[in-house]
């Protein structure tokens, strides 16, 4: 008898066991396969567990709520507006002006900032008060009087008709702004001071006499007639880098049921190139 072969019983017999044998492998192998998968899913979650946890951690513990920077601000721009006072003078009654104050970036230390982050200039000493006008073009030599505003908030005006008045809640003669000075135009008996205002021509001087001795001269640059309730308020009073002095009296038609000229006139002028402002003092 071969006995590689064997008889027939006992070849059944190893071909039985061969087949329990494999099965056996493949069932191993499937098993190894499924474990391997769930190995890597542990992974899987175990990598993104901790992506998720290193985002957390990067962002910051509290958050404002989406537009509630935008509400804040606006909240404060406008308490800032409804709480800054309006003193600037009109002609008949003034529109309120207002001022919104926002954060801007600090500059460094010792310097003042202004909006826009931009540093800015140490302030300039203040300048003297005026204490008398002189237009030689038209033959005017007048005192100065210091005004504010009436109680219907119109600039006041000279006490008399010989003396012009400044507006002293805004900038000085020569400082850098508009300096606001008036006068009457004529009076019961005749004409005022400003009388002949409107004659000037640009390029006309116009001299103030200051508390310190100094003369400032000044230019014409403009002169312009408005309707009492369109002159340009911002113009004659507001804000500006220029050191402008502008002069106002009446004009146009005398309205006999309220008493007043219908028009004003603004004659524009600038402080003359090489003028020194001596400082307060």
């Amino acid at each position: 008898m071969n006995p590689l072969v064997g008889d027939g019983s006992r070849g059944w017999r190893l071909a039985r066991i061969r087949n329990v044998l494999v099965i056996s492998v493949l069932a191993t192998v499937m098993s190894l396969a499924a474990a391997t998968a769930a190995v890597s899913d542990v992974f899987r979650d175990d990598r993104q567990s901790s992506q998720q946890t290193a985002e957390q951690s990067a962002q910051p513990l509290v958050q404002e709520p989406r537009g509630e920077t935008s509400r804040s601000s606006t909240s404060r721009d406008t308490a800032a507006a409804e709480s800054t006072p309006d003193d600037t003078p009109s002609f008949s009654s003034a529109p309120p002006v207002t001022n919104s104050q926002q954060s801007v970036p600090l500059p460094p230390q010792g310097e003042p900032p202004v909006a826009g982050g931009v540093v800015a200039p140490t302030p300039e000493p203040r300048g003297q008060a005026p204490i008398g006008l002189r237009i030689p073009g038209i033959g005017v030599d007048a005192g100065v009087q210091w005004v504010g505003v009436d109680e219907t908030g119109n600039m006041m005006v000279p006490s008399n008709y010989d003396d012009v008045a400044w507006y002293e809640p805004g900038p000085r003669p020569g400082e850098r702004g508009n300096a606001v000075i008036n006068g009457h135009f004529d009076s019961t008996t005749g004409p005022a001071v400003f009388w002949d205002l409107g004659q000037l021509q640009p390029g006309d001087e116009v001299i103030v006499r200051t508390h310190g001795d100094q003369e400032l001269r000044f230019i014409v640059t403009a002169i312009e007639s408005y309707k009492t309730e369109e002159a340009p308020l911002t113009r004659i009073f507001g804000p500006t880098s220029k050191r402008n002095l502008n002069l106002i009296t009446c004009d146009g038609t005398f309205l006999q049921d309220i008493r007043q000229y219908d028009r004003r006139l603004v004659v524009y002028t600038v402080l003359a190139e090489g003028q020194t402002v001596q400082p307060e003092g």
